[in-house]
């Protein structure tokens, strides 16, 4: 069977998926030095971060027969040398867009309702907070958001902020 390389995790289902045509090598806390001796042994790598894949890097993995890049940008990826090894580059453009789109409402959320702050202060048993005004946060409804950058992920962002008109 056929070796894969995932350098850091992915979803669950996906790799049961992945395990069903390949034996997944999952090395995501091992050390830099030990994801590179595993590489003269995979037939494919699933890419995120933490491991660039250049020149030297493919030419260890003899047996390379695809890079799959784990989410948008090849920026970890030499793609010319991957070219002259007739080694194919894959990418997934839509896989984090759902994901990216709710941490982003997370982030709004958690800034409109001074999530950081309130944190921080319960764990410091500030209790009082409560009665100060810094801990009143904002209600975000009749709010307008703005969006720059109106990509996949921007627009996604739009619709699960889209309020609906009864």
């Amino acid at each position: 069977m056929k070796q894969v390389l995932v350098n850091e995790p992915i979803h669950a289902a996906a790799l049961k998926r992945l395990e069903e045509e390949a034996t997944a090598l999952t090395p995501s806390s091992a050390a830099a030095s030990e994801v590179l001796a595993l590489l003269p042994q995979v037939h494919g790598i699933v890419l995120g971060t933490g491991l660039t894949m250049g020149a030297a890097e493919m030419d260890l993995a003899g047996k390379l027969e695809v890079i799959g890049r784990h989410g948008v940008g090849l920026d970890n990826v030499d793609v010319v040398a991957a070219s002259a090894r007739s080694i194919p580059v894959v990418f997934t453009p839509y896989g984090p867009t759902e994901s990216t789109a709710e941490h982003a409402l997370l982030l709004i959320l958690a800034t409109a309702r001074r999530l950081a702050q309130l944190d921080r202060a319960v764990r410091t048993q500030d209790f009082a907070i409560r009665d100060r005004p810094e801990a009143m946060g904002h209600e975000l409804d009749g709010k307008s958001l703005g969006v720059v950058g109106f990509g996949r992920i921007g627009r996604r962002l739009a619709e699960m902020c889209k309020e609906e008109k009864e």
